[in-house]
């Protein structure tokens, strides 16, 4: 399974995609810490198979400019 998401400043936690909205152009995004993201997976938007998670990591760093958004495996 893979999410998109980005490291937040603090090193100890992330942010991840939930929903993907207007084809890419807007994000709904959870902060999550490291030790429970395992239990808030439930939470994010997941993608089954790492290129379909690409195209949609791309996409939105292109409409969106969510450049700094990577596709993470879980």
């Amino acid at each position: 399974m893979f999410v998109i998401g980005k490291r937040s400043y603090d090193g100890i936690s992330g942010v991840y995609v939930t929903a993907v909205r207007e084809g890419g152009r807007s994000i709904d995004n959870l902060r999550v810490f490291d030790d429970r993201r395992d239990r808030e997976l439930w939470r994010l938007r997941v993608w089954s198979r790492e290129d379909a998670a690409q195209r949609v990591r791309d996409r939105l760093a292109d409409l969106g400019g969510y450049d700094d958004y990577f596709v993470e495996t879980v």
